[in-house]
């Protein structure tokens, strides 16, 4: 088991893992597309990387949503011990789309003034 300062330290790795990968797909897959493509992109990548669930119900620690809903559907329960972490996913992906969309929509009201 983990002690808490391993936990916060592989909790900040992979959360810096996360942003790293948000910002050379951004800067080096999606350097050519329009703003507002590249910021939905991006929020997506945010709230699929960066969203945090419990693994079980009994679970008192967090760990990468995406990590949990994959093993919970293949190894776990199927599809009803993995449908809470899917969730998650999609609620992140989708406040991330429009939380970087609309960041995206205030940068170019702003240059066009």
């Amino acid at each position: 088991m983990l002690t808490a300062q391993s936990y916060a330290i592989a909790l900040a790795l992979y959360l810096g893992a996360g942003l790293l990968a948000s910002v050379l797909v951004y800067r080096f897959w999606l350097g050519g597309q329009s703003l507002l493509l590249r910021r939905l992109v991006l929020g997506a990548m945010f709230g699929l990387l960066l969203a945090p669930a419990y693994p079980s119900a009994e679970a008192e620690t967090l760990a990468p949503a995406l990590i949990v809903a994959v093993f919970n559907l293949l190894f776990v329960g199927g599809w009803s011990s993995a449908k809470g972490a899917f969730t998650v996913l999609a609620m992140a992906g989708a406040f991330g789309m429009v939380l970087f969309a609309a960041s995206a929509l205030v940068a170019t009201s702003r240059r066009t003034h």
